[in-house]
């Protein structure tokens, strides 16, 4: 797992004024793991992997995350525990 410390800037929802500068960690060039603002999340940050992936990823969330699909808003990725987010980690970077 390729691992590179990168600062990015991240809003908060419902404090959109307000702008948050932290240190972020960007997974193989495939994602972003922001710091914690609420549940575990990701950000896609390559969308040609992705897209050329997402039937096999949904498939595979469908499989081994409880909700599913549903784990997927927009060009994040959200889960329950850190555990659910280490698990798609090790499989997708």
């Amino acid at each position: 797992m390729n691992l590179v410390n990168t600062d990015y800037t991240f809003y908060c929802y419902g404090l959109m004024s307000t702008k948050y500068t932290h240190q972020a960690q960007l997974f193989s060039g495939k994602f972003v793991v922001a710091p914690d603002f609420g549940p575990p999340a990701l950000m896609i940050a390559d969308y040609v992997w992705w897209h050329n992936n997402e039937r096999e990823i949904l498939n595979w969330m469908a499989e081994h995350l409880p909700r599913g699909i549903e784990h997927q808003q927009g060009m994040t990725v959200t889960f329950d525990t850190e555990a659910e987010r280490v698990m798609f980690l090790l499989k997708w970077s």
